[in-house]
């Protein structure tokens, strides 16, 4: 609000804005104001002053693969305590009686323990559920319930320690409860080569946001995931080693496969390297310049999209023209000069605007007359640009930087303004423009000395035209127009940059090289005839009788990720290839990449990269991920083997025998031996039943399976 001109009305509303958000919104006109605000179009925007910072991640949920048959127990569990799944969490290596002090302390109202869970790591966890008369059934992409986030939040993030509570009078170590359906969030690196697993703040909402399995996703070529923007991250230390967590996180809607969020993120120049390769059909038509774009490869994963909401070339070219209004808004900067003018004693108004440099399309300035004082332009020179809400078109000022002369050089548009050219100004004492033909421009307040608002560098035409295309771009975006599913065959095309863009820019900033992809997608079209039209069931994209699967044989399914890996250099080289044959196209193996799952996992506990991890967990939260070394390392712990140079002859530091009850109750671990071999009993090698006889009576297996 402080950039904008104090008597403008936006300016106001945006003040007023300021002080419900700060107030939390308890005034009756803060909630008007609050009522007034569209939520979509307020993340549009910050989707595009964040994107561009790099500060972008995908969330998605280990469920959807199985998470290596511990979501399939943790579903069975939760219907056999007649809970709902959204409205259970496990609780690791905690008893009940402490749960339930726990939760008494805490006063979470309707919350209970309702059964062991069995854990492959020792202990059993525990479930916790929240009554459905508390909290309701989680929908897709929703909460947990407001008394298990309190209890979600204890202790978190884990990084692996447990915390100690003090409950009564008795100390509880206890770990936060987890839910198998959260997500999992990778951000894009720095140099478009991969994603990494980052962390969201355990305060922020996405930290609880849930997405549980539905028939049918895990067989869908879309699957269910999230995309949000930062405002910022910050490093933690975690055992010697980095990682980053992201700071005012924003949730993109995602309702349609991701088609509005990836709009959003390519306007805003998504990706940073600005070169990606898309997964692009033919429209029903065969036209030139119709087609759909099914799927885009960003950052070394594929992003696929639903048949029903694919990215057409109407919403590339509402991006272009996003990027293209973008950069011109960019091109003007602060100058002395900037803003409303006013021409003395007629009341016409003109504004002021500084270029970077001058548009292409503006044509070559005109020649001027012998004597000028200004030189052929060079790299010090600057220009203005004068508008006014008129019929003449605007046209350009240039003058050395720093000076004080200025000459009208030629028109922004194809008609001239007649009676300006070859004309000068200059700026006098006093702040005020004195032209050559007599005329005098002041400020509309008088005081050409007063600081400027920083908005004032923007004509109001240039504000309207960037304002139109950035409507265009939401309600395109926001569009539930029907799709008509292609039945033609795709091939791969790169998108990149346009090389004869007008505008200078970063790469990811200028529009797309459309021109190239219909070039490439025409020579496609002219080799196609009806032989290569593909049905329903040949298609790429999933059906409805696909989508209708049974969910509770799909919890057992093993989702093959083995085909995710692309070469890089050879998928180039075909998208780049002039001439691709149609019936090529069916060899054409791109799933969509599992987000969920990490390329390269750290353990939790040692805190190192490139170690050996089960299926379970590799599907975990990175927070609760060990290794099979550490496994290992903890099982050696609980059943340690007997120290064989302790013996009951050996003497105390006074050189007296030890009594008998002494070495059975001494610090040393003891171990359960087998009554007959005298073999330490473990649960490899003992049986339950075994275990839960007394010392002089328990056997091991093989003591149990001899004769006699």
């Amino acid at each position: 609000a402080w950039a904008m001109p104090a008597l403008s009305q936006q300016a106001a509303d945006l003040q007023l804005l300021l002080q419900t958000a700060r107030s939390n919104g308890r005034s009756l006109q803060g909630q008007q104001v609050l009522g007034k605000v569209k939520i979509e179009q307020m993340l549009a925007l910050m989707t595009w002053a964040l994107a561009p910072l790099g500060w972008v991640a995908v969330g998605q949920t280990s469920a959807l693969y199985g998470g290596g048959g511990s979501y399939s127990v943790f579903r069975k569990a939760a219907r056999e305590g007649r809970a709902v799944e959204s409205n259970v969490l496990i609780w690791p290596k905690l008893t009940e009686r402490h749960a339930s002090s726990v939760i008494t302390s805490l006063k979470c109202i309707g919350t209970r323990p309702i059964q062991k869970l069995p854990s492959s790591e020792g202990d059993p966890d525990l479930l916790v559920s929240c009554d459905d008369g508390v909290a309701r059934a989680a929908k897709d992409g929703d909460q947990l319930p407001s008394s298990l986030q309190l209890l979600y939040r204890i202790c978190g993030p884990f990084n692996g320690k447990e915390t100690t509570v003090m409950v009564g009078h008795e100390y509880v170590k206890v770990r936060p409860p987890r839910h198998p359906c959260t997500l999992n969030w990778y951000m894009p690196r720095r140099d478009g080569l991969g994603m990494a697993e980052v962390r969201v703040n355990w305060k922020s909402q996405a930290d609880t946001l849930l997405h549980l399995p539905q028939p049918g996703d895990r067989s869908a070529r879309c699957r269910p995931k999230e995309f949000l923007v930062a405002t910022g991250g910050e490093w933690h230390s975690v055992g010697g080693r980095r990682s980053k967590m992201l700071r005012g996180t924003s949730l993109l809607p995602c309702k349609d496969g991701g088609r509005k969020a990836l709009l959003w993120l390519l306007a805003a120049g998504v990706p940073r390297e600005a070169q990606m390769v898309g997964v692009v059909a033919p429209g029903e038509s065969l036209q030139r310049g119709d087609f759909q774009v099914r799927a885009l490869r960003i950052w070394h994963r594929t992003f696929w999209l639903r048949k029903t909401a694919p990215i057409d070339a109407d919403d590339l070219r509402a991006v272009n023209a996003f990027r293209q209004s973008l950069l011109e808004l960019q091109q003007r900067k602060p100058h002395r000069l900037a803003g409303v003018w006013q021409v003395a004693q007629r009341g016409e108004r003109r504004h002021i605007e500084c270029l970077d440099m001058a548009c292409q399309s503006t044509g070559e300035p005109s020649s001027r007359s012998a004597g000028e004082e200004l030189e052929p332009s060079q790299g010090s020179d600057e220009w203005l640009r004068v508008s006014w809400d008129g019929t003449i078109s605007p046209y350009l000022l240039r003058g050395r930087a720093g000076g004080n002369v200025w000459m009208t050089e030629g028109t922004c548009g194809d008609s001239t303004a007649s009676g300006q050219l070859h004309h000068k100004c200059e700026e006098q004492h006093d702040g005020s423009l004195q032209w050559s033909d007599g005329s005098l421009w002041v400020r509309p307040n008088g005081d050409s000395n007063e600081q400027r608002p920083a908005l004032e560098v923007f004509a109001g035409g240039t504000v309207k035209s960037f304002c139109s295309v950035a409507r265009d771009l939401y309600s395109i975006s926001a569009e539930e127009k029907p799709h008509a599913s292609s039945s033609w065959p795709f091939r791969l095309v790169p998108l990149r940059p346009s090389p004869n863009s007008s505008l200078l820019g970063l790469p990811n900033q200028l529009p797309f090289d459309l021109e190239a992809a219909e070039a490439q997608m025409a020579m496609f079209c002219s080799q196609l005839t009806d032989a290569h039209r593909t049905s329903a069931e040949d298609s790429d994209y999933e059906t409805d009788d696909q989508a209708a699967y049974d969910s509770d044989k799909e919890d057992d399914d093993f989702v093959d990720t083995s085909q995710e890996a692309v070469n890089e250099d050879y998928m180039w080289r075909l998208a780049q290839q002039p001439d691709f044959p149609p019936s090529n196209s069916k060899y054409l193996v791109m799933p969509e990449s599992s987000f969920a799952i990490p390329t390269s996992a750290v353990c939790v506990e040692c805190q190192e990269e490139g170690k050996t991890f089960s299926k379970t967990q590799m599907n975990r939260h990175m927070d609760h991920r060990t290794c099979q070394d550490c496994l290992g390392k903890r099982r050696g712990q609980v059943y340690k083997p007997p120290d064989c140079s302790l013996s009951a002859s050996a003497p105390n530091a006074s050189g007296e025998q030890l009594p008998a009850f002494a070495m059975s109750s001494g610090q040393h671990n003891q171990v359960s031996l087998c009554s007959v071999c005298k073999t330490p009993l473990t649960k490899l090698n003992t049986t339950q039943s075994q275990r839960n006889k007394s010392a002089n009576k328990k056997k091991c297996k093989n003591c149990v399976d001899a004769p006699g």
